[in-house]
This record gives structure tokens, C-alpha cells and sequence, in this order.
């Protein structure tokens, strides 16, 4: 590029390629968000609700990391007030979303026909409402996934030690029903999100999921860190690939002894 700004406009980058040098990695920018396009479908959606709601760029970073394509259909389970799922029809993949709660089911709904009628979209869409363990009941296979599950009470203040650990044990009974239907549902990758607690003594505290992933035969690598500055949780982003063929007779996960385990702090 002949320009000498550290920055480029949407508009200057379209006649350009862009090569991002991160960590090791290289990379080329493909597409380029519209922030005010984002509030617009953040702050005008006939639902919302701040306490229940993943963030739009969240929920791009996590469709994009999928590697979910248009024409694939994605599944995404605790669908809440659908931003995920109003994300992928707008990126031309089909839909599927589940919800156990009436109200998140209806604004699902609600949300995604705004979505189709502000942007004339034609995926396929279906809203279903689904208790996580009887998932694999109602949903035959899908390509990808991409959920942000329960993450435990909203956190007004800094844990204990003993509060982390108190939550992540009541946690771990929704990963271990979620993981285990994913694994009977999907074909290609999930993206699941994992909450990572910060201690008053600044230790942190995770799920162990591991195991669970592997029982499900799903492969993977270490999380990705989701953390906005000062966040008392912390985001783990797993890329969950499935393994098949898978053996013959399924064997649910068994209930770990220990449900957490102290992580290495987040820099």
C-alpha cells in the first residue's frame, strides 16, 4: 500500500490488501466491520435485554473462528435473544436455534424476522424451543456450532476463591449435558465459550472440560482468551473438531471428582 497512516477506512482498504503480522501468525483482512451498523442492530431489534446478551462483535469473532460457510447450517443452542443466530443469517447460513426458556425462544423470533425484513436475508431458519440433554432428540446432524452457554450469575463483585469454585461447580452439570449432545450432532467443528473466574487473590479459576471433549470425540488445542479489560470472568474460546469415525457404542462422560482446577493467570 502507498498510504502512510497507521490506519486504513473501509473505504481506502476495499483497493488494498492488508497483511496483519500478530504473534507469529500473518494474515490478510478479508472483510472490515461497520461499527454503525452494528449499533444500529445492537440498539434497534425489537428485544434486548443487557444482562442476557452476547456482544454483535463477539458473536462475529465466534461464526468467523467456526469456519461456517454460507449454504452450511449452524446450530446454536442457549440461542437467548439471538444475536448469534441473527449474525449467521446475515453472513447467508442457515439456522438453527434452541433455547429452554420460553422468553428467549419468542425473542429469537422476534429478533430474526427484523433481521430478515431490515436485511432481506433468505437463509433457512428454525427456533426451537429445547432442553440441552434431550437436544440430540429434536436436531438431526449439523455442520457447525457456536454457543455461548449459562455462565453463571452476573458478577458484581470479585469472587473468593471458594465463591469461583462454589460456581464452576454448579456450571459443570450444563457443559457436561451440552458437550455430550454436541458430540451426537455435529459434524464438523463447535465453538463453545467456557467461563475462566478471577479470585480475590487473583488466582483463576476454569472448568475442567478436557476430558469431557475427548469422551464426545471431539480434538483440540488450548482455548482462546476472550478478556475485556478488568473483567472479572474471563472468556475461554474452545475450537472443538469432531473425530470420526466414532466408536461404536457411546459411553456418556462420567462425572469428574474434581470440577475445576486452578489455571495459570491470565496476562
Amino acid at each position: 500500500s502507498h498510504h502512510s497512516q497507521e490506519f486504513l477506512t473501509p473505504s481506502e482498504a476495499k483497493d488494498v490488501i492488508e497483511i496483519i503480522l500478530y504473534n507469529g501468525f500473518v494474515a490478510r483482512t478479508l472483510a472490515v466491520s461497520n461499527p454503525q451498523d452494528l449499533e444500529f442492530r445492537d440498539l434497534n431489534r425489537p428485544v434486548t435485554k443487557s444482562t442476557h446478551k452476547i456482544s454483535i462483535r463477539l458473536a462475529k469473532i465466534l461464526i468467523n473462528i467456526s469456519g461456517a460457510k454460507q449454504g452450511k447450517t449452524l446450530l446454536v443452542p442457549y440461542s437467548g435473544l439471538g444475536t448469534i443466530a441473527q449474525e449467521a443469517s446475515i453472513l447467508g447460513l442457515d439456522v438453527i436455534a434452541t433455547d429452554d426458556q420460553e422468553f428467549f425462544v419468542e425473542a429469537t423470533k422476534k429478533n430474526l424476522a427484523w433481521i430478515k425484513k431490515q436485511y432481506d436475508t433468505t437463509n433457512k431458519v428454525k427456533v426451537l424451543k429445547a432442553d440441552i440433554k434431550n437436544l440430540s432428540k429434536q436436531v438431526k446432524k449439523v455442520d457447525f456450532v457456536v454457543t455461548e452457554p449459562y455462565m453463571g450469575p452476573a458478577l458484581k463483585f470479585t469472587p473468593s476463591e471458594g465463591e469461583a469454585k462454589k460456581t464452576l461447580k454448579k456450571l459443570l452439570p450444563v457443559y457436561e449435558k451440552l458437550i455430550t449432545e454436541l458430540g451426537k450432532v455435529t459434524r464438523d467443528t463447535a465453538v463453545i465459550i467456557a467461563p475462566k473466574l478471577k479470585a480475590k487473590s487473583k488466582k483463576e479459576f476454569n472448568l475442567l472440560l478436557p476430558p469431557l471433549f475427548k469422551e464426545a470425540g471431539f480434538k483440540f488445542d488450548e482455548p482462546l482468551i476472550y478478556a475485556p479489560t478488568n473483567a472479572r470472568m474471563i472468556r475461554e474460546i474452545w475450537i472443538l473438531k469432531k473425530i470420526w469415525p466414532r466408536r461404536n457404542l457411546y459411553k456418556p462422560p462420567k462425572i469428574h471428582r474434581n470440577t475445576w482446577e486452578e489455571s495459570k493467570p491470565h496476562k
